[in-house]
């Protein structure tokens, strides 16, 4: 059976999208102080220093219509780590603090070591008539590269949903 191919957003939207998401996503309370000063970057991780990036796995698509002209589209992108470590509780740290913000970007509630908690309580407004309805982890973090340098690049893939209502 032939696997169905869901029409692309407009380039525009996706932008709007990847524009907003990066926002967010830079508003993650725990943040390293070094990842923080940064910002998180679009499709770019430096080398040999510790920073996180943002990409795109697919392009923005639209998967259900409605009557009135509204639609569901889906965004597919992925978080990913670049780090350094000299233990396995380093780098399991490091890999916890990338899940966190996975599970944090679904609202879920985190709790920090020491008992406090905090949670991303409503995703903003896309544009006007786009609003983010969920965002899912699609696996766990996982280790992709570990180089001779020392530095070690972790990923989480998420898909975002989101809703368009159609302008009068």
């Amino acid at each position: 059976m032939a696997k169905k191919v869901y029409p692309l957003a407009s380039n525009s939207e996706q932008e709007l999208i990847i524009r907003k998401l990066l926002e967010m996503i830079n508003t993650f309370p725990d943040l390293p102080p070094i990842v923080k000063s940064k910002g998180i970057a679009f499709y770019d991780l430096s080398p040999n220093t510790e920073c996180m990036a943002f990409a795109s796995l697919d392009s923005a698509r639209i998967f259900s219509r409605y009557i009135g002209g509204s639609y569901i589209g889906q965004y597919k992108f992925r978080i990913a780590y670049r780090y350094s470590t000299k233990s396995f509780e380093e780098r399991i740290s490091k890999q916890s603090l990338l899940s966190t913000i996975g599970e944090w970007l679904q609202k879920d509630t985190i709790t920090r070591p020491d008992g406090t908690t905090f949670k991303l309580e409503a995703y903003p407004p896309l544009d006007t008539n786009k609003e983010i309805c969920s965002i899912e982890n699609t696996d766990r973090t996982v280790i992709i590269d570990k180089n001779n340098t020392g530095y070690e690049d972790s990923i989480i893939d998420c898909v975002l949903k989101y809703h368009v209502r159609k302008e009068d």
